[in-house]
Parts: structure tokens; C-alpha cells; sequence
């Protein structure tokens, strides 16, 4: 790959470095808080703080509340457990490192990215992303995903709470649920803090699915940074994606296997 000599400099930037570093210069026009020293650091620790005030927020509480009932539903119609963890679990901040690869990964698939998109005109200068906090629930079975995102669902239209729910099934073999809804929270900068609404997301997936997703998911960051080809590895058998990606469909398969298994058995019994 060709590189680039900057002028008054031995730095050799490769053409993606370049783009990456026009990408923030837009940035930092657009929303010049980005150039201030400490910045990104603070960031994170707004979503830190953010993760820890959002699993304590009355809506998460009211989840952890309802979940014994939940299960016991989900029981009596399925004859499974709802849960493959006993516990509702505490939501995390993303980390810095990840919310810039992400948001370079967005410019860099679609250059026609409006900076507004990424960044909010007014306001905190908060990334507009789904995850700056997130969490994840591990249901026993398949049809287990769908319940508890229903349900989320069903609880926040009853709590007046902005929600959204995709259903995700990706050919890199990614296969859960994603529950965003919106909570109110403070960005704290310079001993002040102003109001800001972020997005919050509960990814739902079995607990097979999380299993394979964690394990393989560094090959997933590598080729999400990436420009690639279905050639570079659906050919070559000692390349980690070869397994990865059609392991994360195999796993979905026998994810709906288990509930026919499941099912067929409570028939018989």
C-alpha cells in the first residue's frame, strides 16, 4: 500500500491513516470541544458513570423487579428457563478506543456521512451512537430472545420510555437482538454538567451465541477495520474467519434446534 511523506515530517501515513485524519479534522470543525486537551478521556468517563447511573435508573430497576415473573411465565408456556444467568446484569461504558473505530468505520463505508449525523449541532458534544452504554442479557433458548425483547419492550411503552428493537442476523455469523431505548443523563466537563439524552443498548442473544461471539470476537474487530473481500477467506481453511463466521450460523441453527428438541419432548412427557 502506497504511504505519504507529510510535509516537515518522516511520518509515512498509508492512504486509510490520511483519510482517517481527514475524518477528524471534519470532526474537530464541526465540534472544536474535540481538540481540547483531556476530551476523550472525559468521555469515557461520562460513560462510565452513565453505566453505573442507567443500572440503578428506574427502568432497569423495574426489569430486575419483573424478571422472576417473567421467567416463571416463559416457563409455564415453554416448559424451558427464560435465563442462562440468574441475574439481570449491570450495563458498561464503551470504551474510547472503540467509539472512535467506530465512528471512523462509519465515515470510512459511506464517505457521503454527514459529520451532523455523527455529531449533535448543539448541545454536549456526545457521539451519536446506540452503545455508548450497553449491556447483555443470555437467554437459555432461541425463542428465550424473543420473549425478553417483547417484553422490554412491553415495559417501556408502559413507563413512557422512547425504545427501539432490531433484530440482527449477520453474515459474519452474528445473530442476537438489539433493545435501545433513550435515558436522560449528565455530561460532566469542566467542573459544570449540562442535560444530554443517549441512546442505551441491551444486546439479547443465547447463551451459545455470546459464547462464540466473545470467543471469536477479536477476529470480528480485526475485519470490521478493515476493507476485505469474501474471497480473502471463504477459500482458505486456515484463516479464523473460515470457522468463525459459519461456526456463528451453525450455532443459530442448533440454538433453533433446541427449542424443536425442547418442545417435542414437553409433548411427550
Amino acid at each position: 500500500m502506497a504511504t505519504v511523506i507529510l510535509p516537515g515530517t518522516a511520518k509515512r501515513l498509508t492512504p486509510d491513516e490520511l483519510k482517517e485524519k481527514a475524518f477528524w479534522n471534519k470532526c474537530a470543525s464541526f465540534r472544536k470541544e474535540i481538540g481540547v486537551p483531556g476530551f476523550w478521556a472525559n468521555l469515557e468517563k461520562n460513560c462510565i458513570q452513565w453505566a453505573d447511573d442507567i443500572s440503578v435508573s428506574p427502568f432497569w430497576k423495574a426489569v430486575k423487579d419483573r424478571q422472576p415473573s417473567w421467567s416463571n411465565d416463559f416457563r409455564r408456556l415453554t416448559g424451558g428457563s427464560l435465563l442462562a444467568r440468574s441475574e439481570i446484569p449491570r450495563f458498561v461504558g464503551k470504551g474510547m478506543k472503540r467509539v472512535r473505530e467506530k465512528m471512523c468505520r462509519q465515515f470510512a463505508e459511506d464517505e457521503n456521512v454527514a459529520i451532523q449525523t455523527l455529531w449533535p449541532e448543539k448541545g454536549p458534544p456526545v457521539p451519536a451512537l446506540n452503545d455508548l452504554v450497553r449491556t447483555r442479557i443470555d437467554c437459555q433458548f432461541l425463542d428465550g430472545v424473543e420473549y425478553i425483547g417483547t417484553v422490554l419492550g412491553d415495559l417501556a411503552r408502559e413507563m413512557g420510555i422512547k425504545w427501539k428493537r432490531t433484530r440482527e442476523g449477520r453474515l459474519e455469523g452474528y445473530f442476537a437482538q438489539h433493545f435501545l431505548f433513550e435515558q436522560a443523563v449528565f455530561f460532566r466537563f469542566g467542573g459544570g454538567q449540562e442535560p444530554v439524552t443517549i441512546k442505551c443498548e441491551v444486546q439479547i442473544a443465547t447463551g451459545l451465541a455470546t459464547q462464540v461471539w466473545e470467543t471469536s470476537h477479536r477476529i470480528y474487530k480485526v475485519s470490521r477495520t478493515r476493507l476485505e473481500q469474501a474471497e480473502d477467506w471463504q477459500w482458505n481453511p486456515n484463516d479464523p474467519r473460515f470457522i468463525a463466521r459459519p461456526l456463528g450460523h451453525m450455532i443459530h441453527l442448533a440454538d433453533g434446534l433446541l427449542v424443536q428438541l425442547r418442545d417435542r419432548s414437553n409433548l411427550q412427557s
